[in-house]
């Protein structure tokens, strides 16, 4: 028996995690040697440099790799999860990934209501100083996404897809769904439970306080995908549908980080929208779920997929 094997569910979390700490030193350590420092990039928000931008876009793709990928790789390896690996095999299926991509589509409503709920949170007055430097915060975030989102040159379209759409959802799925559900699954016995934990660490180590709760139930959602269908591609292709919806949606309409102007007048008929939008993805979810469970039946009985 390996030493893997032998190790609990808790201590495989713990060597996950410490990966993924060490991996965003390395980003950090590897940003900084290869594009010196990001504070005079982001210092005058509204007069960013090409260069400024591009040093920006870099180092986004530094963390991504580095802090996500690279680790969750290395993890599985380490640990010994076989599936991980196996999940880059075989094609998407048609009618599922329809699925998936129309009900991302439908949800962005709730996307964005959820967001709006967000902001209205209050801390109490005791740590108002506190909720003020994270509101700062938030407001500085926001404004280095927007120039994030900027296409100035034909170039700037593929460059963001890639860093915004493409290498997060491949990243970020393949450690949080791909090592941390799997580990959190083996240590608790309700997988609800292990969802909806390893959504909440997903959305935690965004590091947004005023993002916290859309990227919760984004994550959830895209746990449940993993655990119905068995396959990481499923919850990779609605976590790159997510992004780049919102991609597309800040390049035809301008950049809006919080939803709060959307919901802000006509609220009942924006709530309306919302949850017959949100009807509509429950069913095609359903559909997907349907589906899904009766490809894994088939493939447990094939002894292609262990039960």
């Amino acid at each position: 028996m390996s030493n893997s094997d032998s190790m609990s569910p808790a201590a495989q979390i713990a060597v996950v995690i410490g990966l993924v700490l060490f991996g965003f030193v390395l980003a950090y350590l590897v940003s900084q040697l290869l594009f010196g420092s990001m504070i005079e990039s982001v210092s005058d928000l509204d007069n960013l440099s090409r260069n400024s931008i591009n040093k920006l876009k870099a180092s986004q793709f530094v963390n991504q790799l580095f802090g996500f990928l690279l680790p969750s790789a290395v993890a599985a390896y380490v640990l010994k999860n076989p599936k991980w690996f196996s999940d880059f095999n075989g094609d998407l299926k048609v009618r599922p990934s329809l699925y998936i991509l129309l009900a991302m589509a439908v949800l962005l409503p709730l996307i964005a209501y959820l967001s709006y709920l967000n902001l209205q949170f209050s801390f109490p007055d005791f740590l108002s100083n506190l909720e003020k430097v994270l509101r700062s915060l938030q407001d500085q975030l926001d404004g280095v996404v927007e120039q994030f989102v900027r296409v100035d040159t034909w170039y700037d379209i593929p460059v963001n897809i890639l860093i915004i759409a493409v290498l997060p959802a491949l990243a970020e799925e393949y450690l949080f769904r791909g090592n941390l559900q799997v580990y959190f699954m083996r240590m608790i016995s309700n997988p609800h439970i292990a969802i909806w934990l390893t959504a909440f660490i997903f959305s935690a180590f965004h590091g947004q306080v005023y993002g916290i709760l859309p990227r919760w139930v984004l994550g959830a959602l895209l746990g449940y995908l993993y655990y119905w269908s068995g396959s990481l591609k499923y919850s990779v292709l609605a976590h790159f549908a997510n992004n780049f919806y919102a991609l597309v949606l800040s390049w035809a309409y301008g950049f809006s980080a919080t939803g709060e102007e959307e919901f802000g007048d006509n609220q009942w008929l924006n709530v309306l929208i919302v949850l017959i939008s949100t009807g509509i993805a429950w069913i095609l979810i359903s559909r997907f779920r349907t589906e899904s469970i009766k490809k894994s039946r088939q493939l447990q009985d094939d002894g292609i997929l262990n039960p």
